[in-house]
């Protein structure tokens, strides 16, 4: 209720031509309806729900859908020898999206069974969850998890119940770096599937980082979202096609199909669905 009456406080107060934000899905649904009828372009920093982008023609994600991240780690554990998975997720309308996404991709790259295994949001004791997830006797997990305090949580859970030891470990973000301090050795060895790390290896990247560096020179030890400039990088395109003015279609128009270079490699936007097209990263934790 209050991203939308911010958001409207924008449209109608201060005539925007153009208006971006937002960390959690239902903020972007909150305000579907209220673009829409402005006309007014709404850049979605954040907020994975698949379906988000459907509710406004007006609508335009920077952030990953979790199906992104999901088919690819779900298509590399069938490749690498998984063909029967746990999943750990949290029973929310997110985790049930991630479901859907990950079984797609690891059916269709040879996984065989998905036994799935639903946790409350807020959950930091996954020990009992560990035990089931044994008792399937499965050759590799995969979580979906809030970050956070549900993060650190699982992943030592993973490791105190053995089931480090030998089943794999296939995840999308849980061992970012900002999680690493705080988890220690427990993180070795997990494989997981992400549009972002601050060590990629591209120009726009290492500018990114010197930046931020400049800034907090504990930068790296944090989590760093590249939402906002990614997110800037598409308001100011929309801004420089239709001058300034408010034209909510021919900004629309100039983004479809828009493509650049940001930290995390190159992206473009999608022309029909209005999502961001990026890289997705494998990577495991090493000393």
């Amino acid at each position: 209720a209050r991203t939308k009456q911010i958001v409207q406080e924008f449209i109608v107060r201060d005539n925007v031509a153009v208006a971006g934000g937002g960390e959690f899905s239902p903020e972007a649904f909150a305000v579907a309806d209220l673009v829409t009828e402005a006309k007014v372009p709404y850049v979605i920093f954040n907020g994975a729900t698949s379906v988000i982008t459907d509710k406004s023609p007006y609508f335009v994600r920077i952030g990953n859908t979790n199906w992104q991240p999901t088919v690819p780690i779900a298509e590399y554990a069938a490749k690498h020898g998984c063909t029967h998975a746990t999943l750990i997720i949290t029973d929310y309308a997110p985790g049930a999206d991630s479901i859907e996404a990950f079984k797609y991709g690891f059916m269709r790259s040879g996984g065989k069974q998905v036994d799935v295994i639903k946790v409350p949001i807020g959950t930091t004791d996954f020990s009992a969850y560990m035990q089931k997830a044994k008792d399937y006797k499965p050759q590799c997990l995969y979580p979906f998890l809030p970050g956070g305090p549900m993060v650190l949580g699982y992943v030592h859970a993973y490791v105190d119940s053995g089931l480090a030891k030998s089943v794999p470990n296939y995840g999308t973000a849980e061992t970012s770096p900002n999680y690493l301090p705080v988890i220690g050795d427990a993180a070795l060895g997990i494989v997981t599937a992400w549009y972002y790390d601050p060590y990629l290896d591209n120009p726009m990247n290492k500018k990114f980082i010197a930046g931020l560096k400049a800034a907090d020179p504990e930068v790296l030890t944090k989590y760093i979202t590249t939402f906002g400039y990614d997110g800037m990088e598409i308001i100011v395109h929309m801004l420089k096609a239709t001058n300034g003015e408010r034209d909510g279609d021919k900004a629309i128009a100039a983004i479809k199909g828009y493509s650049w270079q940001g930290p995390t490699g190159p992206i473009s936007i999608d022309p029909v669905t209005r999502d961001a097209v990026r890289n997705i990263y494998i990577g495991k934790v090493v000393k």
